[in-house]
């Protein structure tokens, strides 16, 4: 029985889907299964998967009858697969080699670690580095789930995860689709610890064929939803307008203005407020995280001098935050004003 299933979804992929093939096949890990389920494709994806099965008896295909989408078919992969780990990967995405090793190495080190991903490089359908990168900073365990509040912090072609918690789970969620991996991700996080290795050990490909891509407006929408359940937890039912200003926080499309800040702290606060009285989650990451965006927003504004000092210290939001981004802002707004 392999260590690592390794779940492939594929429709239409038989443009990149060798690429991220072989980039399993090149694994330093070798205790691993590879499922690939063509979701309905009219290309070459199944023949060119066969072709790789019938060479490395460790890859398996299957194939749906009719079309059921991402979430659905990677559920009925890991139905069919044995490893006590579960990793993803999507047919145009790419696993560097060892990328497995690592995260088996760390599951092995962290038994209460019930799924971990890692940084990934951005490409283009040439496979070339994109010009545009995501920005990948450490982050704590404990922000983790915090930051599944404002949006999806997981890429899904880095994550592991035990398939224990895929069981208590039940599965991807197909009503979200195409961002179950993110509704997945918040409940994981309710019930298991979660890790981002600082690494890059993978490639996601940007290109015009994306799933979420094709699916943007859609994905905006299971987005938000997702995004109002998760506040939800806090006992909070968000207003039209609640929501808006959370997305604007949550993509710091700040308005340099007085009355956002005041709407800002307001709902800032009251998050913070309710997660003290219903303990969702860790109360000091919740401040932390919070903390930092009320630090984002007033750095923006520091070229206001004492009027930006006196909009950020003049709410408790700045406490959790540690010295040096409390001195920081001074600084920045007397380096401002000694030029």
């Amino acid at each position: 029985m392999p260590k690592v299933s390794v779940i492939m979804p594929a429709y239409q992929a038989a443009q990149y889907i060798s690429e991220s093939v072989q980039s399993i096949v090149n694994q330093h890990f070798t205790d691993w299964e590879l499922i690939v389920i063509d979701d309905g494709s009219r290309d070459d994806t199944a023949a060119i998967v066969s072709l790789w099965a019938d060479t490395d008896k460790r890859i398996r295909l299957i194939r749906n009858e009719k079309q059921a989408g991402a979430a659905q078919s990677r559920n009925k992969a890991i139905e069919v697969s044995c490893g006590e780990l579960i990793a993803f990967l999507d047919a145009d995405d790419l696993a560097y080699p060892q990328r497995l090793q690592k995260q088996v190495v760390f599951m092995q080190q962290n038994p209460s670690v019930g799924l971990v991903a890692h940084w990934l490089d951005i490409i283009d359908q040439n496979g070339l580095l994109h010009p545009l990168q995501w920005i990948w900073r450490r982050e704590k365990d404990t922000h983790l789930p915090v930051f599944l509040l404002f949006g999806n912090a997981f890429a899904l072609s880095s994550v592991m995860m035990r398939r224990s918690v895929w069981e208590r789970l039940h599965g991807f969620p197909a009503a979200f689709e195409p961002c179950e991996d993110y509704a997945l991700w918040s409940e994981a996080a309710t019930i298991t610890r979660l890790h981002i290795i600082p690494e890059k050990l993978g490639a996601r490909r940007e290109h015009n064929n994306n799933w979420t891509n094709r699916e943007s407006e859609k994905s905006r929408q299971q987005t938000e939803e997702i995004i109002r359940h998760n506040i939800g937890k806090l006992c909070i039912a968000p207003a039209a307008n609640e929501l808006f200003l959370h997305q604007q926080l949550r993509h710091r499309q700040f308005a340099l203005d007085n009355t956002f800040a005041q709407e800002a702290q307001k709902w800032l606060a009251y998050l913070l407020h309710q997660n003290q009285k219903h303990r969702i989650y860790q109360q000091e990451a919740m401040a932390e995280v919070i903390g930092e965006i009320w630090y984002d927003y007033w750095q923006l504004r520091h070229k206001e001098g004492l009027a930006a000092l006196k909009g950020y210290f003049g709410s408790p939001l700045w406490r959790a935050n540690g010295i040096r981004k409390n001195l920081l802002l001074p600084a920045l707004v007397a380096k401002r004003f000694l030029k």
